[in-house]
């Protein structure tokens, strides 16, 4: 009861004063609480049922993948321009390639092969040192000798000598007619020469090497023996190959391919092997 005061009127029944009403106090403007005014926002715009954020990251999407929808298929079809464009190109090139065997001394056949690398052989006529691919040593008359059934071999080579260095390692190669070569040594001017009586399709009783040995023989001018012809083959990786005219199916062979100084030149039953395969160094 702190708000109340005790009656002193003498009135009878009150025996308490009522409190007097406060006066009503007006709050100045300076007064009144720091209220923040609250005003509606105006509601967002939406485009599509889409925020409007929403709407342009997913319209921005659609334009990225038209985009590149639109590129692959221009890629495409460049790609397919360029593929039909280089058809000419390797039918020229081909045509080419046939136009330059036409005047050249090689057979049409080619033999099979698994060696890489090696520069382009000439297959004019002329003088060469041929180089056995599978050991790197050149086709040698031993000694140069011009005697008839002297050995040919392999043996090691210097590319840097001089030609007056090496004759008995220089062939002249020319053709005979029918695409048939002759394989002559300059030192000597005897031939390379299929030795008698081999079979056609068979090595040798054991495989015995001494009775399939080439040898140099013949006399310039006595080409027409089919034991001093070959036919040229150019293989696919550059290489050339020697095939007997004598025997058909026998081609000149490095003896196991071993690489020492006067390892025997055979002709021996085709094989595919880098031993039967060459390369032509002009000598000129």
């Amino acid at each position: 009861m702190g708000d109340l005061v005790r009656d002193t009127r003498n009135q009878p029944g009150l025996e308490v004063v009522p409190p007097v009403p406060p006066q009503d106090i007006e709050y100045q403007t300076k007064d009144a609480p720091p209220y923040v005014s609250y005003e509606p926002s105006a509601s967002s715009t939406r485009i599509c049922g889409l925020t409007r954020r929403a709407f342009w990251t997913a319209f921005a999407l659609v334009l990225v993948v038209i985009g590149a929808a639109i590129g692959g298929g221009v890629g495409g079809g460049l790609s397919t321009s360029h593929k039909s464009e280089s058809i000419p190109t390797q039918q020229q090139s081909t045509s080419s390639i046939s136009s330059s065997s036409a005047t050249s001394i090689t057979s049409s056949t080619t033999a099979s092969t698994t060696s890489t690398g090696i520069p382009p052989s000439s297959t004019q006529p002329g003088v060469y040192r041929i180089i056995n691919i599978s050991t790197n040593t050149a086709l040698d008359l031993l000694f140069g000798n011009p005697a008839n059934g002297t050995e040919v071999e392999c043996w090691q080579w210097n590319p840097d000598d001089a030609p007056a260095n090496y004759t008995h390692q220089a062939w002249q190669i020319a053709s005979v007619g029918n695409g048939a070569i002759t394989i002559m040594n300059l030192q000597a001017n005897s031939f390379i020469t299929a030795p008698n009586n081999l079979t056609v399709g068979a090595n040798p009783l054991n495989n015995a090497a001494a009775d399939a040995a080439v040898f140099g023989g013949g006399t310039h001018g006595s080409p027409a023996d089919p034991h001093l012809q070959w036919f040229l083959i150019r293989n696919s990786d550059n290489s050339v190959s020697f095939q007997s005219k004598a025997y058909s199916t026998k081609y000149l062979d490095l003896d196991k391919g071993n690489p020492a100084n006067g390892s025997l030149v055979l002709l021996w039953e085709s094989n595919g092997g880098l031993n039967q395969e060459w390369r032509l160094v002009d000598s000129t």
